[in-house]
């Protein structure tokens, strides 16, 4: 059987270690996702896409703690990500890091990590490797480095120093 949800995170996150992987069958305790999207249009003779261009990928580091990954255009080489813009052909890169906190009221509320449009530093991701299983399942191996800013208070951030493998 194919395990299509293998993955694997191994990095700092603010100095803080982590080492994150899926468990195969029978266990499947599945702490990294990645949904496959072809933004190509379907070839008609298949009924597949012609080709899958992006990956989105999200990590469960803790019970509260995940990072989001969206990666299009999947062929090695560098990405300097340093703002969320979504276009309409979704030809985009993205990250956030999203932690789930209490309120004063104990109230669960969400806060999102993300690049800093007007910064010195960018967040920078390098697709080190894409293997193509099938016509439909990329394997990436990439390396994630940088600033990722709390979108409510810019002077509280996290630095990430890991790297990844997801299917």
């Amino acid at each position: 059987m194919e395990d299509i949800d293998w993955g694997r995170f191994e990095g700092f996150i603010d100095g803080k270690e982590y080492s994150v992987q899926n468990t195969p069958y029978p266990e499947r305790n599945i702490l990294i996702s990645s949904i496959r999207i072809g933004t190509s249009n379907l070839d008609s003779s298949t009924s597949f896409f012609s080709g899958i261009d992006a990956m989105r990928t999200s990590i469960l580091l803790e019970e509260n703690l995940a990072l989001n990954i969206y990666l299009y255009n999947l062929v090695p080489g560098m990405r300097n990500i340093t703002s969320f813009t979504s276009s309409l052909e979704d030809t985009y890169n993205y990250i956030e890091l999203v932690r789930l906190e209490k309120d004063t009221e104990g109230q669960e509320r969400k806060v999102c990590y993300l690049p800093g449009a007007e910064r010195e530093t960018s967040f920078y991701v390098e697709i080190t490797d894409v293997i193509w299983a099938t016509p439909s399942s990329p394997i990436i191996e990439a390396k994630l480095v940088g600033t990722l800013y709390n979108e409510e208070n810019s002077s509280d951030s996290i630095y990430i120093n890991a790297e990844y493998s997801a299917r």
